[in-house]
């Protein structure tokens, strides 16, 4: 009965199919990201889109590069500042 169902759809087309959009990136590209992200833990995402793009030469949105992170168990990285406090620091009374 399946295989009746399968052909009918196939001759008939009764059903149309759907188109997708093409890939941004390639499976080396998101090999790239997850590389680089591993290799430099200090790289944040700007960072990686800007390598990105100096070795490519194709502009690849921010999103897309944590969403390529994300597939590959990373999670972007995002810049902060740390504040050191030493013990030469004068206090005020």
């Amino acid at each position: 009965m399946v295989q009746r169902l399968w052909d009918q759809f196939q001759f008939e087309n009764s059903i149309p199919r759907i188109q997708s959009l093409p890939r941004v990136t390639t499976l080396i590209e998101n090999r790239f990201f997850g590389l680089s992200s591993r290799k430099r833990k200090s790289t944040t995402v700007l960072q990686l889109v800007s390598d990105s793009f100096a070795a490519i030469g194709t502009r690849i949105s921010a999103t897309t590069v944590r969403r390529c992170l994300q597939n590959q168990g990373l999670y972007a990285r995002r810049p902060f500042v740390c504040v050191v406090l030493n013990d030469d620091r004068e206090v005020p009374i």
